[in-house]
């Protein structure tokens, strides 16, 4: 997501529909893939087991994160957006507070994360009316406490 030349890569963990938001200077790879790796270095290695992209060309450096992050990296078809549900999903709920029209130059990395705070502290059908962050703490309590 994002506009001009400043960019927000999203991502969305796949059972519990936690959020992170990234804020990223340029759409190239190599900073884009960086910045995910940064957010969670101290992330317990068995929380993190793949991630899926599309096509897009930031996500072409996967094998810095790969390295990184001990990691599989998928992607997912051309054309096929159903096959990252849950990240449209969440794009379209993040368009409430950031519409097309923000320059993401004016949006800093703490408010990106307080509007994450806010969509995982929001109570989801498909979750049994549960919160994300909820979910996400439920299924890694015992990791959780190492990472912050």
């Amino acid at each position: 997501m994002g506009n001009k030349k400043k960019v927000v890569t999203t991502l969305v963990e796949r059972k519990s529909r936690m959020v992170f938001l990234i804020k990223n200077n340029s759409k190239h790879s190599k900073g884009v893939m960086e910045r995910i790796g940064n957010k969670f270095e101290n992330l317990p290695q068995q929380m993190l087991k793949s991630i899926t992209f599309d096509q897009g060309v930031e996500f072409a450096d996967y094998r810095y994160l790969e390295d990184k992050m001990s990691c599989n990296v998928y992607y997912c078809e051309t054309h096929s957006p159903w096959q990252k549900g849950s990240n449209e999903n969440m794009n379209g709920r993040i368009r409430r507070y950031l519409p097309k029209t923000t320059t993401i130059d004016n949006v800093t990395q703490k408010e990106l994360d307080l509007l994450a705070d806010k969509m995982n502290l929001c109570p989801r059908k498909c979750l049994g009316f549960k919160m994300p962050k909820e979910v996400f703490i439920q299924q890694h309590k015992n990791d959780c406490r190492t990472w912050s």
